[in-house]
């Protein structure tokens, strides 16, 4: 009798043989598509690949709030750390489709607020370097004092390297708002944004001083936001984002050994 035809008797006599056969073969069905799944799966800051970083502002003379302000040679220095580290410059558009190698590292910059040195101070620098950024604007800029024009915006983002997205119209928690009124004018700031830069492939948007609720983040998503970017995570929800805020006396060398772990 040849193995097959004793396998097929094995099982008529015994019929659970079936089944756990049947079982063993799903799970491992299951094991090479969840190993599949997490490989092509949406971006996660929990996957150890992407460092997001975020910076704010410059100032030339004495840093008195270094979480908010840093200097050129500092910023200059930050990423010329993580290049000759060996990561990879990423723009969180194509974080967003995921379109980089899950097997390599890489470091996304951002920056809020929108503040006039993000044009004058690190557009310079990020050129020099051909490293990507994302800044994140309050959208009804043409009322702040010291922030980047549209047409400084349009600027950038003709260069490549810079993308432009919503940071709220104006820069207040959204906690303090009505759940209806934050999804009115967090739906107005994608509106302006396109009418001012034109479509956006994706929807990102960065809470003001990463403040949110469940509520917030529900209402963003119903308003169609792919990725929602905060400094701390108060629950685990699909496109909630970490960044991790670059202060001007931020060790980038011991930030990198604590990211690699």
């Amino acid at each position: 009798m040849n193995s097959s035809h004793w396998l097929f008797d094995m099982c008529m006599k015994k019929p659970y043989l079936i089944l756990i056969t049947a079982a063993l073969l799903l799970a491992a069905i299951l094991g090479v598509w969840l190993l599949w799944h997490h490989k092509n799966a949406a971006p996660d800051d929990g996957d150890g690949v992407v460092l997001i970083l975020l910076y704010h502002t410059f100032t030339d003379g004495e840093v008195t709030d270094g979480s908010v302000f840093t200097t050129a040679e500092k910023f200059e220095r930050d990423i010329q750390t993580l290049l000759d580290v060996g990561l990879t410059s990423l723009s969180l558009v194509d974080y967003a489709a995921g379109d980089y190698d899950r097997d390599k590292r890489y470091f996304a910059v951002t920056f809020d607020d929108g503040y006039l040195t993000n044009y004058e101070t690190a557009f310079p620098i990020l050129q020099k370097l051909g490293v990507k950024a994302d800044i994140f604007i309050n959208t009804d800029n043409e009322f702040m004092e010291h922030h980047f024009s549209y047409e400084q915006a349009r600027e950038m983002e003709t260069s490549g390297l810079i993308a432009v997205h919503s940071h709220f119209p104006v820069h207040e928690p959204a906690s303090s708002y009505p759940v209806d009124e934050f999804t009115r004018l967090l739906e107005n700031s994608f509106e302006t944004l396109e009418r001012e830069l034109g479509v956006r492939p994706y929807k990102l948007f960065a809470y003001v001083a990463g403040d949110y609720t469940r509520e917030t983040y529900d209402a963003a998503v119903g308003a169609g936001v792919d990725l929602q970017f905060v400094q701390k995570k108060l629950f685990d929800a699909p496109g909630l984002t970490l960044r991790i805020n670059v202060a001007y006396d931020t060790d980038m060398t011991k930030l990198l050994a604590s990211f690699a772990q």
